[in-house]
């Protein structure tokens, strides 16, 4: 125990920490004293043994004061604050469960007798001391209660609690006793603390509450009914305050009897409010978790007292009503019965509160009146919705909540939603109130605050959603209309800085309802998400009610704001509206309406031949008229949005967003379709009107405005939008769009995005031509210009050489005469020379994709098939499977087809004999920019070497940015980081070079990936360019000298699409070629990029980037050429950044680093079917597979219904399948097992330098990658596991760089451990138990029968040679791992064959895993104490990647957590499990309702 001297010490320093100066004195407490104190405290609260039970006497001691010379000074509240936090702390960090009982006892009752010296205190909103006793009194209880505390809730409360008819008013313990309830509550339900206790102390605690639950609920109610005396009081202190008025007495000047009754009025107030309102907080955590018959209960129904409570505002007791109703409707457990109650007394409660209301604003009026000392009648209070708002959110998810969480009961009453009007019988009363109460609702969605609105929008969407519900019946038929209207109504967007300059006429509510301008955008961006399927439903369900409200809407505005009224927030230079205008604002919040509507109109509501789900449907008389009334809508509207001329640029940017709205409907009725296209024609070639007189750019070109070009951008892109949904409509049309889109096309100031988009919209319109050969010359005269630009003298000659292409985009003429990069008529002309050619290129790309992307939606999905392949039929039998197609049918289109049998489906590949050469010209000269002998002369110029350097864009994107950083010239952005001073918005070639390559680079990789995919790469008219495309593509001069970027989109846009595009027929001929010398490469480059990070020592090799600074010692590395040039060129990513700063420039190298890597994985995973289109494939099998069994065996699909698992229609994914989809997905099939054979049995180049590469990526320190190699590892053993030529490669080096990964522990691995384990459990199991694994590494082992004993040899799966099916075993078992698992340290023998024991003996793949866990985490420890004894804890602040991950975050080593609170070893017997001879021996109270054994 601690001396007197020690007490005052530590009384002294708890001062100190506590107050700012000595006393009343006035004396500052200095820096030093502070110091002391704060060690003294520390040294008690961690070294001294008798810290808790001095904090227990502190406790149970009245007053605790600090005897100085000056006086002594009260440290009561402190130090008892303090030794709470003591006791606390040493209940989470002690074993409490083994304290002794007297122990237990000390501590409870040293606890209850302070907190039973604050509860005679006055009830209070800030009491700190008794939050703190609360908090460790809740903290006892689920620690003891019910076993060791048997008494627990009589004692609080009997200590505690204050009864109403004990005399005086509501006490300090109240509130405590209902803190207590609410914390234990939290700790044993919430998801949030369920951590904290153990799952079985949890459920004894919940057991013990329900138990004794009668003793405290009576006083929780009666608690609620002294709502009562809160209304008198309030009555009695309003009749005061009157009273005052009338005789013009201020508060000031009254007598001390009216001042006692007044206060003790203002008293009663106060502390009834908070103790009702505590009570609410506490029922609100028994409404959601605790049993419904606490809250509905015969003697004391808390539903109804929830909704008498909703009348009374005073600290938000009717906010916490609600929230405790919409808690218990949350459960849905309400029967019918209740639920039907709930429909009707909802209403009346909410009419109730209504006139409390108009009350509530007399209460206020009269306060602010005698404060302010004027007539009640001229006080202004706030809005009655303001301050009611949050009341009223609470309350419209409330009702929202009440159905939607019950929808199962409205559906399963046909007379709730049928009524007729006659309120004859029961029945049709519980129609018209469930009437009634969606009537209430929709007038709640009349509320000026979004907010409010918001809270009903998933009902609304459920309910309409429901066909039992929206089309069954005519429930919501009235309602549509106001439904929709409210919610389009909160479309408008806020223009906040009017709300903050209370110009709105709803600024008070709106400031309310959101704290500032991001939280209204965060919110109002939601709501529109959330409020896309609502309008779809609306439309689909009421497509007549839909369109009349759009329609009247729209004429509505055009009336008011077609002119641009009321002009506010114009331009101060040009007088145009802005964005923020109301004018803009209005017919903006149109768009996303109209566009979702129109979207989900049912067809048969715009086409006679469409079929109808809903009841409007069965009647044709009926479906007619909804038909007429809704086309003749949306003819109006169309009508009127095309007459409308706003002279404005900001609403004829709206105009343009509401006709593209039109397409759907001109999917059906073309009528005013071309007038609709001639209108965005107009629009993409509108003259500037934002600037006024044209404005010239430095370089003499005309200057657009920026809302010019974004209205130009949004014509054309809706121009492509229209034409998608409907260019069978616009082909009668071809020759007169062709011919406007010309004049178009022809403009010299036309912006190169509206030229690509013309050309996209003609190709759409193209490709929906019936006849190929039209098809196919309509293309190729659309893309004449661009071919003859590529075909003329001045490209043919840049492309010649790397020297002449270097001069036509101004990097040659840097060298002898720098000033040309910012000579303004020099840069204009290169600009111009780059713009024409690279135009050229991407209008061929942009052509060429949507040519293939419309040839893969044809009918037979893109497969050909003509009369040169012998009529061929492309399709499968409807009864054939996929695996049955690919297994038994031939496929001739999987070889060679020529470009006339490919051109039937797509008209561009005929072109490819014509583009090709120019793409290989273009592609070559550019992989030799980067060759070292180049890259040495570029990198010695000042100027030149910025060719070489990334863009400030691609270091932008290596930062970590922020949703609102502005991008890369908005602040904080690294626009003229890489050269300083400029960027490419200057007159200044240097640093568009940079982006004008990657331009370059990335149309060029994407037009080869587009040959391959179109499979024009493989046809017989292009096999003359193929040695070109190999001398050129995979040349190991051009892989090697690819920047990490570079290769990387070299990868994914062309190697993946040729590997997955290329028939299996063709794989010699045509894939080796190819993929041979570049996975040769990819070892090469993986070895040098990752040796630097992974053996950092081993070579001196610095991962920096190249810096300016560095430029001259690279370009003499470099002019030497060789391994020295590549091993730095890769370690630093093979970046030249320029004058970045050095943080930006390390993660750049890490980004490409790891991006590389990944897209390597990536692409692997994809070519085995693991990840992308096959691997849909597979899914959709297995998917369809499971369909087909249960089918068959009558157990139905597993789980609950989905589109997905109903739909035979729809991939696995989600998304529709194709008429031919069988067809493809058989080819797709038989390619999957083909290149997956290929890549590892059949080329054994390819398979070694692949399976090499794969082995490498294990031990590379990037969780990303190595979880998708396992999954490769799992591909290859179910692939070549049973090979012998592969034992070595598995059994030894993929097993050994597992191993070592699990054994050293690194903290880059931490989360990918088991992941690991399964692959050591796979190689094991196939190549030494004889077990096979399911695909995937997955299930059990499968144990094989032994052939023969000696030597051991194990019978071959049947699935060896079909990997899909899990593949087979090495049938001959190796000796390898187990010789490379007796070589770890601390690992024998005995214990080697221990595991294969154990293996053998649980073959589940939990008991497997944790068996081989249990193995290797010997060789950890070893390995950690011999080799690396200070891997952990010698400097746990330098720790890395490559440092060995803690024992807490380890796998090996976590052992399971335990929780906070533990269990406790006596059993808990409730009075419900007792004999009847123990319950008639028990006492009617206390120990009776437990026993303890």
């Amino acid at each position: 125990m601690a001396t007197s001297s020690q007490q005052e010490a530590i009384l002294r320093a708890i001062y100190i920490s506590s107050s700012g100066q000595w006393g009343t004195t006035g004396q500052p407490i200095t820096s030093p004293e502070r110091q002391q104190a704060f060690q003294v405290l520390q040294d008690f609260s961690t070294n001294f043994d008798g810290r808790v039970p001095l904090s227990l006497d502190w406790l149970q001691t009245p007053t605790l004061s600090l005897v100085t010379p000056a006086e002594p000074l009260d440290v009561t509240m402190a130090a008892k604050l303090y030794a709470c936090e003591i006791v606390a702390e040493s209940l989470k960090k002690s074993q409490y469960t083994k304290w002794s009982e007297q122990d237990r006892l000390r501590l409870r009752q040293a606890v209850l007798v302070a907190a039973q010296h604050r509860a005679q205190q006055p009830v209070s909103t800030t009491n700190p001391l008794a939050n703190k006793l609360a908090s460790l009194l809740a903290d006892l209880v689920v620690r003891d209660f019910p076993q060791r505390w048997t008494t627990c809730i009589s004692d609080l409360f009997s200590h505690l609690w204050m009864h109403p008819n004990d005399g005086g008013g509501v006490q300090m313990g109240n509130r405590m006793c209902l803190q207590i309830l609410q914390l234990v509550a939290e700790d044993c339900t919430d998801s949030d603390f369920n951590s904290k206790i153990s799952t079985k102390r949890r459920n004894d605690i919940l057991l013990g509450l329900n138990e004794v639950a009668e003793q405290f609920l009576p006083l929780l109610f009666h608690s609620l009914e002294r709502i009562t005396q809160l209304i008198q009081a309030r009555t009695s202190i309003h009749q005061m305050r009157l009273y005052l008025i009338n005789n013009q007495q201020p508060l000031s000047k009254m007598t001390p009897e009216q001042t006692a009754a007044y206060t003790a009025e203002e008293t009663k107030i106060r502390e009834l409010s908070i103790i009702i309102a505590d009570t609410l907080q506490c029922l609100e955590k028994f409404s959601r978790s605790m049993p419904l018959e606490w809250i509905m209960h015969p003697q004391h129904d808390f539903c109804a007292a929830f909704f008498h409570l909703m009348r009374e505002p005073t600290e938000d007791i009717n906010v916490l009503a609600v929230e405790c109703l919409e808690q218990l409707a949350l459960r849905g457990k309400l029967s019918y019965t209740q639920w039907l109650q709930w429909i009707q007394d909802l209403p009346q409660a909410v009419q109730n509160a209504n006139q409390q209301a108009a009350q509530e604003t007399e209460y206020l009026q009269a306060e602010e009146a005698l404060s302010t000392g004027r007539p009640p009648s001229t006080v202004e209070v706030p809005d009655p919705l303001t301050r009611q708002l949050n009341f009223h959110r609470a309350l419209s998810r409330t009702l929202a909540v009440v159905v939607s969480s019950h929808i199962a009961l409205v559906v399963q009453d046909k007379n709730l939603l049928k009524g007729n009007g006659d309120e004859s019988n029961s029945r049709n009363q519980n129609a018209s109130h469930f009437a009634a109460y969606l009537r209430l609702m929709v007038d709640i969605l009349g509320h000026p605050s979004g907010r409010v609105v918001g809270e009903q929008l998933t009902l609304w969407t459920t309910m309409l959603r429901d066909p039992q519900i929206s089309k069954s019946t005519n429930t919501l038929d009235p309602l549509s209309a106001d439904i929709l209207t409210a919610f389009v109504n909160h479309m408008i967007r806020i223009e906040w800085e009017d709300v903050e300059e209370g110009s709105h006429p709803q600024s008070a509510i709106l400031q309310a309802s959101w704290e500032d301008e991001e939280e209204y955008n965060a919110w109002a961006n939601d709501y529109r998400s959330r409020s896309s399927q609502l309008f779809k439903y609306l439309g689909n369900c009421q497509p007549h009610v839909a369109s009349s409200v759009l329609l009247s809407r729209l004429k509505a505005m055009l009336s008011q704001h077609g002119n641009g009224e009321p002009r506010d927030h114009l331009d101060p230079t040009t007088q145009q509206l802005t964005a923020a205008s109301e004018a803009v604002r209005q017919f903006e919040s149109l768009v996303h309406p109209l566009e979702n509507v129109l979207s989900g109109l049912p067809v048969w509501s715009l086409n006679a031949q469409g079929k109808s789900k809903s009841s409007a449907g069965s009647n044709p008389q009926q479906e007619a008229a909804i038909r007429a009334q809704t086309q003749a809508s949306l003819s109006e509207i169309a009508r009127c949005l095309l007459s409308w001329d706003p002279q404005y640029l900001f609403l004829k940017f709206r105009k343009v967003q509401l006709l593209e709205c039109m397409k759907h409907y001109w999917k059906y009725e073309p009528s005013t379709l071309l007038q609709g296209i001639e209108c965005f024609v107009k629009t993409v070639g509108a003259v500037d009107e934002w600037g006024g007189p044209p404005n010239l750019e430095a370089d003499g070109s005309k200057r657009i405005s920026g809302e010019t070009i974004s209205l130009r951008k949004k014509s054309s892109t809706a121009l492509v939008a229209v034409s998608k949904m409907v260019p069978e409509h616009l082909v009668p049309w071809l020759s007169q769009l062709s011919d406007a889109t010309r004049n178009l096309l022809s403009d010299p100031d036309l912006l190169q995005t509206n030229r690509m988009h013309l050309y996209e919209f003609l190709t759409v319109v193209a490709t929906a031509v019936e006849d190929p050969g039209q098809r196919a010359n309509f293309v190729g005269s659309v893309l004449a210009d661009a071919l003859n630009i590529l075909e003329s003298g001045e490209t043919q000659e840049a492309l010649s050489s790397v020297e002449k292409f270097l001069a036509f985009v101004g990097i040659t003429q840097a060298a002898t005469f720098p000033g040309s990069v910012t000579d303004v008529a020099n840069v204009k002309i290169v600009s111009d020379r780059f713009v024409r050619v690279f135009s050229a290129f991407n209008e061929l790309l942009s052509v060429g994709r949507r040519c293939h992307e419309a040839a893969k939606k044809r009918p037979n999905g893109g497969i050909p098939s003509t009369a040169s392949m012998g009529g061929i039929t492309t399709t499968v039998p409807k009864e054939m499977s996929v695996s049955e197609a690919a297994e038994t049918l031939t496929f001739p289109d999987e070889g060679p087809v020529s470009l006339q049998d490919l051109a039937v489906n797509d008209p561009f590949v005929h072109l490819w004999a014509r583009i090709l050469p120019q793409v290989l010209r273009m592609l070559d000269v550019l992989f030799k920019m980067w060759r070292p002998e180049w890259q040495s002369a570029l990198l010695r110029n000042a100027v030149q070497r910025y060719a070489l350097a990334i863009s400030d864009d691609d270091a932008f994107l290596c930062r970590k940015n922020g949703s609102n950083s502005g991008g890369v010239f908005g602040e904080g952005g690294t626009a003229g980081s890489v050269i300083p001073g400029t960027d490419r918005r200057e007159v200044n070639l240097a640093p568009k070079w940079s982006g004008w390559f990657s331009e370059f680079r990335n149309t060029l990789l994407q037009m080869l990936g587009l040959l391959a995919g179109q499979r024009a790469l493989y046809s017989p008219e292009i096999s003359q360019f193929f040695p070109q495309i190999v001398a050129v593509a995979v040349d190991q001069q051009n892989l090697r000298a690819m920047e990490h970027r570079h290769f990387a989109q070299y990868l994914k846009q062309f190697i993946e699409i040729a590997m997955m595009s290329c028939p299996p027929s063709l794989y010699p001929t045509h894939l080796a070629p190819i993929i041979v010398p570049v996975f040769e490469h990819i070892r090469y480059r993986l070895e040098h990029t990752w040796e630097p990070v992974v053996q950092p020592l081993s070579n001196g090799i610095s991962c920096k980037p190249l810096f300016v600074r560095d430029c001259e010692s690279a370009a003499a590395l470099a002019s030497n050429g060789g391994e020295a040039w590549y091993q730095s060129y890769y370690a630093r990513s093979c970046l030249f950044v320029g004058d970045l700063d050095n943080e930006t420039a390390e993660a750049a190298v890490e980004k490409y680093r790891v991006e590389f890597t990944r897209i390597f994985s990536d692409l692997v995973q994809s070519a085995l079917a693991l990840k992308g289109d096959w691997a849909l494939v597979l899914a959709t099998m297995v998917r369809e597979e499971d369909s087909r069994k249960n089918g068959s065996s009558g157990k139905g699909s597993r789980g609950p219904p989905n589109r997905l698992a109903s739909s035979d229609s729809l991939n696995a994914d989600g998304t529709p399948k194709n008429a031919n989809q069988t067809a493809i997905d058989a080819r797709k099939l038989r390619r999957i097992n083909s290149l997956n054979h290929f890549l590892f049995l059949e080329n054994e180049t390819v398979a070694g330098f692949l399976a090499l590469s794969i082995i490498q990526c294990l031990a590379y320190p990037d969780t990303y990658t190595c979880r998708r190699i396992t999954r490769i590892c799992h591909r290859m053993l179910e692939t070549v596991a049973w090979h012998p030529r592969y034992t070595e490669l598995l059994g030894y080096r993929m097993l050994a760089a597992v191993t070592k990964t699990i054994v050293t522990e690194p903290k880059w691995m931490v989360g990918v451990e088991w992941d690991m384990i399964n692959v050591f459990r796979d190689i094991y199991c196939r190549l030494v138990l004889g077990q096979s694994l399911q695909v995937g590494g997955q299930g059990a082992g499968a144990v094989h029968p032994q052939i023969s004993a000696t030597p051991v040899v194990y019978e071959q799966a049947k699935s060896a040679d079909k990997p899909l099916q899990g593949g087979g075993i090495l049938t001959t078992p190796s000796e390898l791992p187990h010789q490379l698992l007796m070589s770890l340290p601390g690992i024998s023998v005995p214990m080697v064959q221990q595991l294969d024991e154990d293996l053998k003996a649980k073959r589940a793949a939990k008991d497997q895993k944790d068996t081989i866990r249990d193995f290797l985490r010997v060789a950890a420890d070893e390995w950690k104490e011999n080799e690396h004894p200070n891997a952990v804890g010698s400097n746990r602040n330098s720790l890395g990647l490559l440092d060995r991950a803690l024992a807490e975050e380890s796998l090996l080593h976590n052992t399971k957590k335990s929780a906070v609170v533990e269990d406790i070893p006596e059993k808990l017997v409730t009075s419900r499990r007792k004999s009847r001879a123990e319950k008639a021996a028990e006492e009617a109270n206390g120990l009776s309702a437990f026993s303890l054994t």
